[in-house]
């Protein structure tokens, strides 16, 4: 069965995310976020910094940073033939 248009650029985004690397430590998010607290505390808004709260931002700024690079709108843009030999590739 022959994939749609749709689903070859969502199986290469999918891929390209993965590989996709953000070029921060784990510490690195860390200590953004014990700013980020120390700035809060100041308000009065008390911040938790856990595990997961730094896996989370951690992907938000994946994901911030997957968007700028505009390949998102670069594959949308291709035509199935183009999509269909990229996704043959990376399989």
């Amino acid at each position: 069965m022959e994939k749609s248009r749709s689903q070859l650029i969502e199986e290469i985004l999918g891929y390209k995310y993965r590989e996709f690397k953000t070029g921060l430590t784990f510490t690195e998010v860390r200590r953004y976020l014990s700013q980020e607290q120390s700035r809060r505390t100041r308000y009065n808004d008390y911040m938790f910094v856990t595990r997961k709260t730094v896996l989370g931002r951690w992907h938000q700024i994946k994901k911030q940073m997957f968007s700028a690079t505009g390949i998102e709108k670069y594959i949308k843009k291709m035509s199935y033939k183009e999509l269909f030999i990229i996704s043959k590739n990376i399989i």
